[in-house]
């Protein structure tokens, strides 16, 4: 319902000079052939002057602000209200989305550190085999079987520095292009002009820095996992060595004491990599989904498991999760606000639909006839009491007061 506005007389400066009559002070009264001195003069109807003879009657219109009635004022400040809301909205938006294209940056130039240095962990296994393999070539009698242990250990480790270094560039790529886009949808955003755009843009932005996180996040938890496999075949190994050892000795405590310690070593190891296993599984899920808050989540839980048996993550991966989470923090951030910015906007159009369709305008309530021979008012051929015509009477006082 409409706040209900006292209706306001509205006058003017003709209506209230039809009115209110001036009394004049004796002194000062026009009197024809007197000069101000008293002295006389010529009078100043000579002839040929216009004289006019008044009607009997004066009438004009009372009439209201027909939008104030119905709440149009309200309407208005609300529609700019919710204006600079949007505004201010839209700008927030188009804010986070670059401090997440910056973040993005950051996790791509950390992810670029990871495949450097899996380039040059290739380069020093390539370098290594191909001089095993030389000596191999050049090998004696004498020399063959260990020069084959050293050749076979050299193309175990370049297989696996290959692998490593395929895997290093491909989460490069990703974060990479995950950088790129979400620079661009962020510069998209900064150089829109209207709310919705500005909005749409941070958003897009947002969700590229998100799936950029959780594919960074990803591999740090990948990584872990083969830290910990490496652990659990160690430990593995090193089981079966001990209970071989108690089997030829069985009266020794001290190796039933070595091989039951072993044995609890493997069986965390164990419990580890399915552990490790199923948070880079629910990683790979965030990664599909474009969560980098839950990916960097899954990071963490693997890391931590596996350190906590033996596993040492090397820096420069350490230094990418970091930068990971601080994008997915980022990401986060841009995606409330461009939400913010989008229920903004639909705020505003629903104020502004609403403003548009109050009435404007002027109501026409009444007319006044003013009779000038029995000084009365009358409104809509009503006599008007006297409160009435004083109402008027203040209006026009008022009117006057104003000027």
């Amino acid at each position: 319902m409409p706040e209900k506005v006292k209706q306001t007389i509205k006058v003017s400066k003709r209506i209230c000079n039809r009115v209110v009559s001036h009394q004049a002070r004796a002194d000062v009264e026009y009197r024809p052939g007197v000069n101000v001195r008293g002295k006389k003069v010529a009078p100043a109807d000579l002839g040929g002057g216009f004289n006019f003879k008044l009607p009997d009657e004066i009438t004009f219109d009372i009439n209201i602000d027909a939008g104030r009635y119905m709440g149009a004022p309200k309407d208005k400040a609300k529609s700019a209200q919710a204006a600079a809301t949007a505004s201010a909205k839209a700008i927030a938006a188009s804010n986070a989305a670059i401090e997440a294209a910056s973040e993005a940056e950051t996790a791509s130039n950390a992810a670029q550190t990871v495949y450097d240095k899996a380039q040059d962990t290739y380069d020093t296994a390539q370098s290594d085999y191909e001089a095993a393999l030389e000596a191999y070539e050049n090998r004696t009698p004498a020399t063959k079987d260990a020069l084959k242990t050293s050749l076979n250990d050299a193309l175990s480790t370049l297989e696996t520095a290959e692998t490593d270094l395929s895997e290093a560039k491909t989460v490069y790529d990703q974060v990479s292009s995950g950088s790129s886009e979400t620079s661009s949808s962020a510069s998209l955003a900064d150089d829109a002009i209207d709310g919705d755009t500005k909005a749409s843009q941070a958003s897009s932005a947002a969700s590229s820095a998100s799936k950029a996180s959780a594919q960074a996040s990803l591999y740090t938890a990948q990584e872990a996992l083969s830290g910990v496999e490496t652990i659990q075949q160690d430990a593995q190994t090193a089981y079966e060595a001990a209970a071989e050892a108690y089997e030829d000795d069985r009266g020794n405590d001290a190796l039933k004491t070595a091989m039951e310690e072993a044995y609890d070593t493997l069986e965390e190891a164990n419990v580890a990599v399915e552990t490790v296993t199923s948070a880079v599984s629910t990683a790979e899920t965030a990664v599909s989904n474009s969560d980098g808050a839950t990916a960097q989540t899954a990071a963490e839980e693997a890391v931590t498991t596996a350190t906590n048996v033996g596993y040492a993550e090397d820096a420069s991966v350490s230094d990418l999760r970091s930068a990971a989470s601080t994008l997915a923090t980022s990401a986060d951030d841009a995606q409330t606000a461009a939400s913010d910015s989008t229920t903004a906007n639909s705020d505003l159009i629903s104020a502004y639909k609403k403003s548009t369709k109050a009435p404007s305008g002027t109501i026409k309530v009444g007319k006044v006839r003013y009779n000038l021979k029995n000084k009365r008012l009358y409104l809509n051929g009503e006599p008007m009491s006297s409160d009435e015509e004083a109402e008027i009477a203040a209006a026009c006082r008022e009117f006057y007061n104003k000027r």
